[in-house]
């Protein structure tokens, strides 16, 4: 059995998040940690993804995709979870420890990065409206500054400003800001 897939490889979503939280209020958040300096191999792989998924293939919260970009190594990529989940229930812990026994290492590595994933339909009503959040939420630019940038020609495309609840965004650049921390946090340092 092959356990590192093609770098194209994308399963359907198996959304995860804990009993005790509104289905109707979740975002999730995908996680793409690269490992790197400890082997292609998928005999490692294997030994990885028993950390995170135990034996049931049903209930597969992480799987491993090649990578170009690294040398001796591979991408660790989590499922859609909540924030919650993904620190009370999915094993990063042992993940990383276990990456680190096999002579992983990430941020330090030079060569690995680490990315998630927010999803969509909790930016905003609209695709117009998701896309400006994502747009606020990369560049950090604030509504009134996107139009004055719009205004001196700074962007090129017609831009409609949304209306959009100013606590909900800092929520949203909150939560985001709180679990890449913590997504950092995990990073193997072999």
């Amino acid at each position: 059995m092959n356990f590192i897939h093609s770098y194209g490889y994308k399963p359907a979503p198996n959304f995860k998040r804990c009993t005790c939280e509104d289905a109707k209020r979740i975002r999730y958040y995908g996680v793409e940690l690269e490992i790197d300096d400890g082997g292609y191999s998928d005999d490692n792989a294997e030994d990885i993804l028993y950390e995170a998924n135990g034996k049931s293939d049903d209930e597969e919260l992480l799987y491993i995709k090649t990578d170009g970009s690294l040398k001796e190594g591979m991408e660790l990529v989590s499922h859609p979870c909540s924030i919650l989940y993904h620190r009370t229930i999915f094993s990063w812990e042992r993940i990383a420890q276990r990456a680190r026994s096999l002579g992983y290492s990430s941020h330090n590595a030079g060569t690995c990065g680490l990315h998630f994933h927010i999803s969509r339909d909790k930016l905003g009503e609209t695709i117009e409206a998701q896309e400006e959040t994502i747009g606020r939420l990369m560049y950090g630019i604030s509504p009134d500054e996107l139009e004055l940038l719009y205004e001196l020609g700074y962007v090129d495309m017609d831009i409609e400003i949304m209306c959009y609840d100013p606590e909900y965004l800092q929520a949203c650049l909150e939560e985001a800001k709180e679990f890449f921390e913590y997504c950092e946090s995990l990073q193997c340092t072999g």
